[in-house]
């Protein structure tokens, strides 16, 4: 119930997260990429939904076919971004570029990478989702979206208090829409060779 509560009054619009997935591509391909790939969120999470479909989007927006990009499995942890780079690893045609869902993914990635001797960006640009204080320490510094996390944690709180209190709440302001902001750090270059 509470799931279902959360997701009609997430306060981001899914349209914004699908719009950021676009241009996390856009921003990719205007840097020379063009075998993209993607770290999933949780199968389950609507935000994974919205930001897959994006990324799709993006894909198609740009001219560039979906089998072109690889498809990596992950659940929003540091782990899933360990995993998808041992994938990477083992792959003989691999993608030049990454989006992941979330900082925290982003972040396993490059690390790993790093520590076999891939070089970010030069090897491999990435681009994360969150905006995560993290993303500005982490070596390179992560290319992301930063939503305005505070805002939408105290929209949320009233949202619920509200709803908690029995007060009616007006749809339009349950699903309002909240910019992200493309951060583009060290973590993105041009694409290699």
């Amino acid at each position: 119930m509470v799931d279902n509560w959360l997701s009609k009054f997430s306060g981001v619009a899914p349209a914004s997260l699908a719009m950021a997935a676009r241009a996390a591509v856009a921003h990719l391909v205007g840097l020379g990429h063009r075998r993209i790939g993607y770290l999933a969120g949780p199968a389950d999470n609507i935000l994974e939904h919205e930001r897959r479909a994006g990324f799709r989007e993006g894909l198609k927006g740009t001219g560039l076919s979906e089998r072109s990009a690889s498809f990596y499995p992950g659940d929003f942890t540091f782990a899933a971004g360990v995993g998808a780079a041992v994938t990477f690893l083992k792959t003989r045609s691999r993608i030049t570029a990454l989006f992941a869902a979330n900082d925290e993914m982003a972040i396993g990635f490059v690390k790993t990478l790093r520590s076999a001797g891939v070089a970010v960006p030069q090897d491999v640009s990435v681009v994360g989702f969150d905006g995560i204080e993290f993303a500005d320490f982490v070596e390179p510094t992560l290319t992301t979206f930063r939503q305005p996390r505070r805002e939408l944690g105290y929209e949320g709180a009233q949202l619920l208090a509200a709803a908690m209190r029995g007060d009616v709440i007006d749809p339009a302001q349950a699903h309002q829409r909240r910019p992200v902001a493309l951060l583009v750090r060290s973590s993105t270059g041009p694409a290699p060779g």
